[in-house]
């Protein structure tokens, strides 16, 4: 950068920026696996995660693990799709919690939880 001052003087200053890459995620809060191809699956979005160090887990109203997964497509910016399902068994329509657990590339661990809603 070279900067002037009133008089006309010039002076030249240099400096190296390191730009960290943007860490992003988006948790759907519903979704309606109806078959009708529009919103069917539940799945994270997200940008600037660990391949390595990710799970999503889907918890039932009495606290227990329905859905488990550890797969995150770096590529896609999405984890592995949750079909609403227990065993190829659906899954009552309501309310169901997910647990989200990762690392991001900067190497600092996130948890988040929250709902989803499964519409049918």
């Amino acid at each position: 950068m070279i900067s002037l001052n009133e008089k006309g003087c010039s002076d030249t200053a240099f400096a190296k920026l390191k730009v960290l890459e943007t860490i992003a995620f988006y948790v759907p809060n519903a979704f309606s696996p109806d078959g009708n191809t529009i919103n069917d699956k539940f799945f994270i979005k997200a940008k600037g995660i660990n391949p390595d160090e990710f799970l999503l887990q889907i918890y039932d109203r009495w606290g227990n693990i329905i859905w488990s997964t550890n797969v995150y497509y770096p590529e896609l910016e999405q984890s592995e799709e949750w079909d609403g399902t227990i065993n190829k068994t659906k899954v009552p329509p309501g309310a169901y919690t997910w647990y989200l657990k990762f690392k991001d590339i900067n190497g600092i661990t996130v948890t988040k939880t929250g709902s989803v809603i499964v519409i049918r």
